[in-house]
This record gives C-alpha cells, structure tokens and sequence, in this order.
C-alpha cells in the first residue's frame, strides 16, 4: 500500500488535523505528516516546536511519521519518492486554497505523477483550526474540545505565559500548607506565583457571588438538594450540604456535575490578563474529572490517616463521627492517583507526582517537589530563565527571553533552536 503525505504547518496541531491525518492513516496505511516553512509567514511555535507537538499528539495512530521541509511542497514529494498528497478540508475556501496551491505544483518539472487526495472535515470539526484555537486561548475560553491538552498546555504558555499545575489530596492532608511552601520557594526564585483555591471558588459560588450565573448555580442546588441546604439570605449553607453529600457518591456527582462549568468560568476570569505559575488547589480534582483544567498536571498531597483525621478534627471542629464520615466519603490518595493516571492516559499527556506531608517533613523534599513541578509545566524555561535575567538586573527580563526565543527559533534556524 502505497504511503500519503499530510502537508501543512499545523501552528499549533488540532483535533481538526489529528482527525484527518487519522482517516488518511486509514485509506493508506502510512502517513507522512510534512511541516512547511513559509518564510513569508510568522509562526507562534518553532518547526522544532511544531513537529514535537505533533508527534505527540499523533503518536497513538498507527503509520504516522512526522518531518519537515522547505521550499515547495511538490519538490519535497518529488525528492523523497512521494507521489500522494491528502489535505484536510473544511469549507470551500479551503478547497480552493487547496486547487490553487495543487495546480501550481503540477505546474512543475517531474510532478505529473502526483495525485491529490482530500478528506472533508468530520462533523463537528468544520469550524476547528489552529487560528480558532488561538482565539479561545487567548480569550480564556474552554478549547479543551479543541486540541489535545499537550498543545493547550503550549499554546497557554506561549500566548498568555500561563502556566498551571494542579494540587489535590484529601482533605485534611495540606494542600494549603504546601501551596504557601511553595509561594514561598517561589518568592525567592523570583518566580511570580498565584494560588488559586478552587473549593474557595466554589464556596464563593455558593455563597458571595452575585451575578445571574451564579444565582442560577445556587437555585440549581437547592432544586437538586430541597429548601434545607439555602439560608435566608439565599446563600447555601454549605454544612447542611456537605452533611448530605459527603458519604453519598450519586449526590457528590449530581454537586459537582452543577459546579463544573461555573468553577471552570470563574477560574479563567482569575486567569485573565495575569502570567507566572499558577496553582490550582482542589480536593476533589480528580475525582470531578477536572484535570484539563491543569493539563493533567498534578502534585498528589497525601497524609496518613492518623494525621489526616488529627487535622480534620482542629480544622473543621468535627467530632469523631464526623472526622470518621468525612474520611470514609474521600477517595483515598490510591484513588485519586489512578483517576489522576487515567486522565493521563486517556489524553497521553500528563504528569502525576506524590508527597507525604506528615508531620516533620523535610524542607528539601518541598524543594525537590517544587523543582519537579518547574520542570512539568515550565516547558520552554520562560518563567527560570525570565527569574534568572532579573536576578541579573535586566530591566525588561520578559522581552529580553521573548527576543532571544525568537532569534533561535527563527523558520530559517534548523538547528541549535531552543526547543
């Protein structure tokens, strides 16, 4: 069977182009995906970028490979032995960017034997493109139905300087005190860090929060849960609602399936216009199914049960009953490493680290859980090298790292670049 060539620049990759390269994959058994470089086009990821992007993101379709080239693309087919080229379409404007670009290659010495092919968009995907997915990033969007989480975790990075990592753990465990460990550590890096909590955010919603949105997460609670979990000043009393939830697996399904998107909204606007490292800290992250939201990047905070139950009775001021319920409805740190792990492989991207924060716990195991948590998420080295720059008093660090990217990242470098 002979073998297709997917040609395109794919800046970033999206479910639009995994998509289609999968249905060539189909028809031809092997699938050369080909970078182009356009000198006359500015790209936001490097060729080496973009190829290590979708490698990634393809690597679970059989028959892929992934390469690069300049100059036209018929030269590159001719050169290489190649004599069938698939495009993706999705509208009639790329058909006919597809017929032009097509003639003008058969227009060329030795390419009378090549044959195009084209694949039309499956539904639901007329409308994906790396420009639209660029848009919702920069928007603060939910593009998660977008690309794969991979290219959202660079795209955040590389357009907005975002960079998110996920703390969860069961509650009474520390998260809260690691977090601070961390601004900490942070602080003195000159790293800028934000902790974000999420359960706060929640707790907002169902309390503080006065727009119509959330006035409506509110009346969805009480619909779902009945008059005895509102206050008289139509806040949710979140004890009430807790003592019926906690235990009840179908229920703290029904809570979280109501708090998913608003929390998810709320997020972003916290997010908005604001770059450095953020932590995102929430008790049930895995279990709520809301990784995406940190890529699939997760610290696991654990502590044994003795000590959780010790901090749950201080903290929250529960008898034993209670401590003993709270700790029974949790899913256990196990638990919540093998949801956070089949998020992980269901995206093929992600990270998952542990630490016991029991009492006495080494300032340098905190050291080496933050070192690991920079080298997840700080992909490109912007936030250590941008630190490191200040720390030698350059002015404007972030232009400064954003010039030197560019120079060795240039579509004319194809060696010695930075990623």
């Amino acid at each position: 069977m002979p073998s297709a060539v997917y040609p395109g620049s794919l800046d970033p990759v999206t479910f639009g182009h995994i998509d289609a390269i999968a249905d060539t994959a189909r028809a031809f058994g092997n699938v050369v995906v080909a970078l182009g470089v356009n000198p006359g086009k500015t790209y936001m990821f490097s060729l080496a970028e973009r190829e290590a992007l979708t490698r990634q993101a393809t690597a679970h379709i059989p028959g892929v490979s992934v390469t690069s080239f300049s100059g036209m693309l018929v030269h590159y087919l001719v050169r290489n032995g190649e004599s069938i080229v698939v495009r993706g379409l999705r509208d009639e404007t790329d058909y006919s960017d597809a017929v032009r670009q097509d003639t003008y290659g058969w227009q060329q010495t030795l390419a009378k034997d090549v044959t195009a092919f084209y694949v039309p968009a499956r539904p639901g995907k007329e409308f994906v493109s790396s420009t639209s997915l660029k848009v919702v990033v920069k928007e603060q969007g939910n593009a998660v139905p977008l690309a794969p989480l991979s290219t959202l975790q660079a795209t955040q990075a590389r357009m907005l300087g975002q960079y998110v990592y996920g703390i969860t753990g069961p509650s009474g465990a520390g998260k809260t005190t690691i977090c601070r460990m961390f601004g900490e550590i942070a602080k003195r890096r000159g790293i800028p860090l934000v902790h974000i909590d999420l359960d706060r955010l929640g707790h907002e919603i169902l309390s503080t929060a006065d727009e119509p949105l959330y006035r409506k997460v509110r009346a969805d609670v009480v619909a779902a849960f009945g008059p005895q979990v509102v206050n008289e000043d139509g806040s949710i009393n979140r004890k009430q609602l807790g003592q019926m939830v906690f235990g009840e697996a179908d229920k703290l399904e029904q809570l979280n399936a109501i708090l998913h998107d608003p929390i998810f909204f709320r997020l972003n606007d916290m997010l908005r216009g604001k770059a450095g490292l953020f932590l995102v800290d929430a008790a049930l992250l895995a279990e709520s199914r809301r990784t995406p939201l940190v890529h699939n990047n997760v610290l696991l905070v654990e502590a044994p049960a003795d000590v959780l139950a010790g901090r749950l009775d201080q903290r929250d001021d529960l008898n034993a009953e209670q401590v003993a319920r709270r700790v029974a409805s949790q899913f256990t740190a196990d638990a919540k490493a093998a949801a956070v792990q089949a998020a992980i492989q269901d995206a093929n991207h992600g990270t998952l680290a542990r630490l016991v924060n029991a009492p006495g716990l080494p300032d340098q195991q905190v050291e080496e859980a933050f070192d690991t948590m920079m080298a997840r998420v700080d992909i490109y080295g912007e936030l250590r090298i941008t630190a490191f720059l200040k720390a030698l008093g350059v002015a404007d660090a972030v232009g400064a790292y954003k010039s030197v990217r560019a120079l060795y990242s240039g579509h004319d470098r194809f060696y010695h670049g930075l990623a």
